[in-house]
């Protein structure tokens, strides 16, 4: 059968039209592999941004660098310095403002680009949407409720403007949570914190802590997570409280450090590991540059001015607080040692009815690393078997540690290896025997008896 002309020129007609549709199809695809929200165009146009803040962040870091190096007998940075050094990397073109905030810290803000710089004095910098501040009690327990919600604050950078006074009558729920009953840090009932939180030298008081569970004090639980600056005021009602509680945090886990921090309150625990900043610190993580002055007391034992149970490093520390415990292992800076404490000392007295009370440590056990090094302690001893540095040695050693003389159960106690009894004119003058880390007490801060550098 033959096929008509316009037979032919229907399906001609047919075939342009599929011809156009395919056309404009593939021309919408183009288009949009072109300008859509994931076109080539965007995400040029992102990519290069990506690497514009990139570099800006580079110069900035290079101007704070240059602004420390422009004082040669400080590292710390002046506004001045820092414009100057701002200047010099991004020329006339770029706008930039410099906020004093007051506290040594500076906010570095580029108009045009609508991003901002947060610089430590100390010439560390952050991004600003990294950074939260906390000014109030309604904004502290804001973040405590996130965190207690499940969100861990890594890579944020929290600090404090002022002093914050809580509610005396209202009980305090810590900051990071700990329910696992396993004893499973990583169980997924826990929440943590994890970023940084800096108190920049103020206090919170006000603490009431009266409940019997586990893992209390300001914090609950810190994972690979830094305190630093902060202080815990004398006014607080910290009563009761269960296993592994202190006046920072309950547990300082994986990796965590707590620096330059204090606590003034007295503590109160009906179980054991209990300390003035922590009552665990764990595995890989570091207390340093941190006292107590509060009264610490525990119902069952492993018990200290610093730490209950220590697992990780003490440093550069000090306990003036007495302590006491009805229990075993008790000790001025932490009650049971599996880890080290170096460059320490303690003033308070130390009371247990148990075994093993120290001036450092109540008992050094469970490892052969186990150590006190550069230590010393004035404070009186009272257990059935104590020491002036360590109530007992399972495992572990004791290094160039002093004590002064008669002050265990009013009789010197047994001399253990490493360490070394005085008497009150020679414990004034140990200082140089100490190490590098302490210095005369020339100004009387401490009774005459060596102080820390940082004192």
């Amino acid at each position: 059968m033959r096929l008509k002309n316009n037979d032919f020129r229907g399906i001609t007609l047919i075939a342009l039209v599929v011809t156009i549709v395919i056309l404009l199809i593939l021309v919408g695809i183009s288009i949009s592999m072109l300008i859509g929200n994931n076109g080539l165009i965007n995400r040029t146009v992102e990519s290069k941004t990506k690497t514009d803040e990139v570099q800006e962040k580079d110069e900035v870091s290079l101007a704070v660098m240059s602004s420390q190096t422009e004082d040669v007998n400080s590292s710390e940075i002046t506004r001045d310095n820092l414009e100057k050094a701002l200047k010099f990397q991004f020329g006339d073109k770029t706008k930039f403002t410099v906020k004093d905030n007051g506290d040594g810290s500076f906010t570095v803000v580029f108009d045009e680009a609508n991003r901002s710089y947060y610089i430590e004095k100390s010439g560390k910098m952050m991004e600003n949407d990294k950074i939260m501040k906390i000014s109030t009690e309604n904004e502290l327990k804001l973040f405590r409720d996130n965190v207690n919600n499940g969100n861990t604050y890594k890579g944020i950078y929290i600090y404090l403007t002022n002093d914050i006074h809580l509610n005396i009558n209202e009980e305090w729920q810590p900051i990071g949570t700990y329910y696992a009953s396993n004893m499973s840090i990583q169980d997924e009932t826990n929440n943590p914190f994890s970023g940084t939180f800096d108190g920049k030298g103020h206090i919170i008081d006000g603490l009431k802590i009266t409940s019997p569970d586990k893992g209390k004090g300001l914090f609950g639980l810190i994972s690979n997570g830094i305190i630093k600056n902060l202080g815990i005021g004398e006014n607080c009602n910290i009563n009761g409280v269960g296993n592994c509680s202190g006046g920072i945090c309950g547990y300082a886990y994986d990796g965590t450090a707590i620096e330059n921090c204090y606590n003034m309150a007295s503590i109160s625990g009906i179980g054991q590991q209990i300390g003035g900043i922590a009552g665990q610190n764990c595995f890989g993580s570091c207390i340093t540059n941190c006292y107590n002055t509060g009264y610490i007391y525990s119902k069952e034992g492993l018990t200290g001015g610093i730490v209950g149970n220590n697992l990780g490093d003490i440093n550069n520390s000090y306990n003036l607080g007495n302590v006491k415990a009805e229990g075993n292992s008790v000790g001025g800076i932490c009650g049971l040692v599996n880890g080290k404490i170096s460059d320490c000392y303690n003033t308070g007295n130390i009371e247990n009815s148990g075994n093993y009370a120290g001036g450092i440590a109540g008992l050094l056990y469970g490892n052969d690393s186990a150590k006190i090094c550069n230590s010393y302690n004035i404070g009186n001893i009272s257990s059935i078997a104590g020491g002036g540095i360590a109530g007992g040695v399972s495992k572990g050693s004791i290094e160039n540690s002093f004590y002064l003389e008669k002050r265990v159960n009013g009789e010197d106690g047994p001399i253990i290896r490493g360490t070394y009894v005085k008497n009150d004119s020679e414990i004034k003058n140990i200082s140089n025997a100490l190490g590098n880390l302490f210095k005369k007490d020339t100004n009387n801060i401490n009774n005459g008896y060596p102080i820390l550098l940082w004192q």
